[in-house]
């Protein structure tokens, strides 16, 4: 009896540690900004970049409804982007790249108007609805200093 009553505490203890090991996956937070976000952090220890520095990017984009506006696959070759100071209050893209360190992974929502109003400085596609949210899945490949870029294109 004694035998059979330590093997049941050994598996409630086994199945309680696999709860908690299935329950460590990042979780949803929202920013000072207003960013909402899921950080999934690679090496801790890895440099981040500073602002100026040019981003190498895996990056996605789409709308709530699921149709992709943008993925960074599809144009062949190293996507590049120039990590500058957010472009307005409210969570931007910009609160979200300055997050990553090299191998880090985000995913993340933006207001679509201020995305494309702000940041991107162009008209709000009649496609996206007042209010709606862009989803952007990105993962930090590697970065360059402002330096290193400038002297690969002169090359």
């Amino acid at each position: 009896m004694a035998k059979l009553l330590n093997t049941k505490m050994i598996l409630v203890f086994v199945l309680f540690f696999s709860v908690l090991a299935c329950n460590n996956e990042p979780q949803k937070q929202t920013d000072k900004s207003g960013l909402e976000y899921t950080l999934f952090s690679g090496n801790t220890d890895a440099v981040k970049p500073a602002i100026g520095d040019y981003l190498i990017l895996d990056m996605v984009f789409k709308t709530a409804k699921d149709s992709i506006l943008f993925n960074s696959k599809e144009i062949g070759g190293q996507f590049k982007l120039k990590l500058t100071a957010p472009s307005h209050d409210g969570g931007s893209i910009e609160n979200a790249l300055s997050m990553l360190a090299v191998g880090d992974s985000i995913d993340c929502q933006v207001d679509g108007k201020n995305f494309f109003e702000k940041t991107r400085q162009m008209e709000v596609p009649e496609f996206l609805s007042e209010g709606e949210k862009i989803t952007f899945h990105i993962k930090l490949v590697d970065f360059q200093t402002k330096e290193d870029f400038t002297s690969e294109l002169d090359k």
